[in-house]
């Protein structure tokens, strides 16, 4: 796909529409609120660095962003047609961008507040490094599959929608949630994972599941109320902070080196804990803290459990 170099920058107002019948090149386009721009069916619109008009792409038409460049889209953006980026372009949304396709590449993709990004595809692979929704809006209406991703990121005002294309759907080294995210199905967090960090949000799907946590440190100070969790080859620091609301049914022992309890965590069956390394299996760091720290144990009266089977503990 050849571009020329046509103009510098496109300014549209007093709700002027302007229709893109061939392939164009631009850095921007500027307008007010009113004014919108087509992209034919058949069209090429290449940006390169800030889409401040409303906009409709047609099918099979196309809004190319500059390789590497810092892309806003600032006001709404309705993609019938392709939106192409790589691996090197920065994506940010301050307005409303609704995708109709299902592929999306992006070195990152940043929602801020009040904006929104909607996908709507029956399967949507998304490769993107960092997803950063920054009290802003994303939806995925499909199921969804991240690629390549390392960082996913919700901060306060944040609300997060999608249904992972299975369990095994992988979100990242680094985890942190301070807004709403609902997932269609469980997802669980492990290796290569560095950090989970819940700090004041919710992470949440629509029925208890089965799930594996095995990053070396997890932090949670919010709601998480997962169903049954593993904790694998083990986690070395396990805080659940003071707004900390944590419930689960523990598949295995509770491995870790450090547990500081400053919130709630509610485990609803006979659970081991132990330390990941030392001889003895002594946890180096069990604390929980008064007034607001409140471990319940056996909360369900149910067994103990491993690998998913109930076992029976014998006491002499």
């Amino acid at each position: 796909m050849d571009f020329p170099t046509d103009l510098d920058r496109i300014v549209l107002s007093h709700g002027a529409q302007l229709v893109i019948p061939e392939n164009v090149s631009t850095s921007e386009i500027l307008s007010d609120t009113q004014s919108t721009i087509f992209v034919l069916p058949s069209s090429n619109l290449l940006l390169g660095r800030e889409l401040k008009t409303n906009a409709f792409v047609y099918p099979s038409a196309s809004l190319k962003m500059a390789s590497g460049a810092q892309i806003t889209i600032q006001m709404w953006c309705f993609m019938r047609g392709k939106l192409i980026m790589d691996t090197s372009t920065h994506l940010s949304i301050t307005g409303n961008l609704t995708l109709m396709d299902n592929n999306f590449t992006a070195a990152s993709l940043t929602v801020l507040n009040k904006a929104a990004m909607t996908i709507v595809s029956d399967v949507i692979t998304a490769e993107v490094k960092v997803v950063n929704i920054s009290g802003g809006h994303f939806e995925v209406r499909g199921l969804t599959d991240f690629v390549g991703i390392t960082d996913f990121i919700v901060e306060e005002h944040g609300v997060v929608d999608f249904d992972p294309i299975t369990s095994d759907l992988y979100l990242g080294r680094r985890i942190n949630v301070n807004g709403n995210v609902s997932l269609g199905k469980p997802v669980s967090f492990g290796h290569p994972c560095e950090l989970f960090e819940l700090l004041g949000g919710v992470i949440q799907w629509p029925s208890p599941g089965n799930i594996t946590m095995e990053c070396p440190r997890v932090f949670i100070d919010g709601k998480f109320h997962p169903g049954t969790v593993s904790f694998a080859d083990g986690i070395l620091k396990l805080e659940i902070g003071p707004r900390g609301d944590f419930e689960c049914e523990m598949d295995g022992p509770v491995n870790t080196n450090v547990l500081s309890i400053n919130g709630k965590w509610s485990i609803r069956n006979l659970v081991e804990f132990r330390s990941l390394n030392r001889s003895d299996s002594r946890i180096e760091k069990f604390v929980v803290s008064s007034p607001s720290g409140n471990l319940q144990l056996n909360t369900k009266n149910l067994s103990m459990c491993v690998n998913v089977t109930a076992v029976s503990m014998i006491f002499l």
